[in-house]
């Protein structure tokens, strides 16, 4: 019972997010559809309707009369079906143009648009026919609606009476033909009688509709624009719901970490926050120039999320990402300060031949790299980089002055422990660079940094964009995967985890870069007293 309750309560808030993700959508429905309505409708001619009653008369007074016996079998749907056919007849051309001549509008309007803006409707109850008519003109309306209830009882009448007005004229044809004879004539005084009573006859018909008096008022029926606005707030409503759901379902971006880790095949083994201008505008590692900021704090759980995982022997790593643009620089370089930091001999290797930006992130100098090294124009010792973290932390990398550069090495000495950094640059990179991992001078230098550190990273090129960071794949231990979760989308998760099958490394997870929210309790805690400060600006690859 309880586990029902929780799914419904999951489906619950699921279905909130997704509003409120999409509230946009659902807040114009409700606006622009009740502001269009109503503009509709302020623009509509006012049209009135007048409605006027005929009761009918099931009683056959002609039978009465003549003393022959009325059935009372009727049942029903009889009664029901007889004034259906009241109101159909009603609603006939000859009915409408009777009315015309009536209000005396035979000339100005047809049959046709009268019966177009007319009608009739029995009651459910009653033997009674409702005479509706619409107009734009209430006065004309209710002169319409009165003429066409008329209209409709002297039709009937005529209906009803043919008959007998046939049999009085034939009778009255009989007496005239008896000539000076009639009086004497006992045919003649039958036929007298019986022309008297057809007569009478004629006169009870008229009773079998009657127009019930009424108000003759016209309401306005049309246009009514609370009404309508509220008709359509809520159209709008629908609308908007059903658009931001429409969107949702259209939308192959992920949203979730339990989405990226179902798809992925992989776990989350970090969330590194979104990083503050100054920090991001810089161009050193933060971990250097910000060591006790919430997203360095970021990094060493990160780096004691690795230590798990890692074996204690020397080993490699290689930090890719989908697309271009997802921080795997960033990430990479302050990693490898953290591991640094911690007492790890590190190795940094700026494997992203196409892109190369650790020269960049360091602040190196153009000189010899990693395709020197393979080419043999430079050794390997000769190339390798080492970051001084004191040095690196002073403003254009070097120390103000004697004191402060003291100061900044006793402080990061005391902070940062014994380990080691080394950064391999790229190199001098030539055109129509082939695939350089493939070759055997790839594993032979990968050999070699593995021999003089504890774990060698390298940065390599987005493994969707080109296959470096497959082949790079063979020579490495292990593989990194980060991701920045606003721009990811199924195809490409789903394009990842085939990339990453076809690695010969094994993947470690994903780290999710630049995230909105602090999750974290290592994120909220800090060293200094006040309150925390969300995140909110974007950081720089």
């Amino acid at each position: 019972m309880n586990s029902d309750t929780d799914l419904e309560r999951s489906a619950l808030a699921h279905y909130l997010e997704i509003l409120w993700r999409r509230k946009l959508l659902v807040i114009v429905g409700l606006i622009i559809v009740p502001v269009v309505a109503l503009a509709i409708t302020l623009r509509q001619t006012a049209v009135y309707a007048s409605t006027d009653n005929v009761l009918l008369n099931r009683q056959n007074l002609v039978d009465v009369v003549s003393g022959a016996q009325a059935s009372n079998n009727s049942q029903p749907g009889d009664l029901s079906r007889d004034a259906t056919t009241q109101s159909d007849l009603a609603m006939s051309p000859d009915v409408a143009a009777l009315a015309l001549s009536k209000a005396g509008l035979s000339g100005v309007e047809t049959p046709t648009q009268l019966l177009t803006a007319a009608s009739v409707t029995p009651d459910a109850n009653a033997d009674i026919l409702y005479f509706k008519v619409e107009d734009h003109s209430p006065s004309r309306a209710s002169q319409l609606a009165a003429s066409f209830a008329a209209a409709y009882v002297a039709y009937r009448q005529q209906l009803d009476t043919t008959s007998l007005r046939l049999a009085e004229q034939e009778v009255a044809k009989r007496i005239a033909e008896l000539g000076s004879s009639r009086s004497s004539s006992g045919l003649y005084s039958s036929l007298v009688a019986k022309q008297q009573e057809l007569l009478t006859l004629q006169v009870l018909q008229t009773s079998n509709a009657t127009v019930v008096p009424t108000l003759l008022t016209a309401t306005k029926v049309r246009p009514k624009p609370v009404l309508d606005a509220v008709l359509g707030a809520v159209l709008g409503l629908v609308l908007g719901l059903a658009a931001a759901f429409a969107a949702e379902g259209l939308d192959t971006r992920l949203r979730t970490v339990d989405q990226v880790e179902q798809l992925l095949g992989a776990r989350v083994i970090g969330s590194i926050p979104r990083l503050p201008r100054r920090l991001a505008d810089g161009g050193l590692p933060f971990m250097i120039t910000a060591p006790r900021g919430q997203p360095a704090e970021a990094f060493r759980l990160l780096r004691a999320t690795l230590s798990l995982s890692l074996p204690a022997k020397p080993v490699s790593l290689m930090v890719t990402s989908p697309e271009p643009g997802d921080g795997k620089s960033t990430i990479a370089s302050n990693l490898a300060v953290a591991l640094a930091s911690g007492g790890k001999r590190v190795v940094l290797v700026d494997a992203d031949l196409r892109w190369p930006q650790l020269a960049r992130i360091f602040d190196l100098p153009p000189s010899p790299g990693l395709l020197d090294v393979a080419l043999e124009r430079a050794t390997l010792r000769s190339v390798l980089h080492r970051v001084d973290f004191a040095e690196a932390a002073a403003p254009n990398g070097r120390p103000d002055s004697a004191d402060g550069a003291n100061r900044r090495s006793s402080s990061a000495s005391s902070w940062l422990g014994e380990g080691s950094l080394h950064v391999l640059p790229a190199g001098q990179v030539p055109p129509g660079l082939g695939d350089f991992f493939t070759l055997d001078h790839a594993k032979r230098i990968a050999g070699l940094l593995l021999g003089q550190a504890d774990i060698v990273i390298y940065d390599a090129p987005p493994i969707l964009h080109v296959n470096d960071a497959i082949a790079l794949g063979s020579i490495v231990d292990y593989q990194l995967f980060v991701i920045k979760l606003q721009k990811l989308r199924r195809g490409t998760v789903k394009a990842l985890r085939r990339a990453a099958e076809l690695s010969p490394a094994r993947s470690l997870g994903f780290v999710l870069n630049r995230t909105d929210t602090i999750t974290s309790y290592a994120y909220a805690y800090g060293y200094r007293s006040g309150p925390v400060e969300r995140l909110v600006t974007a950081s720089a690859e």
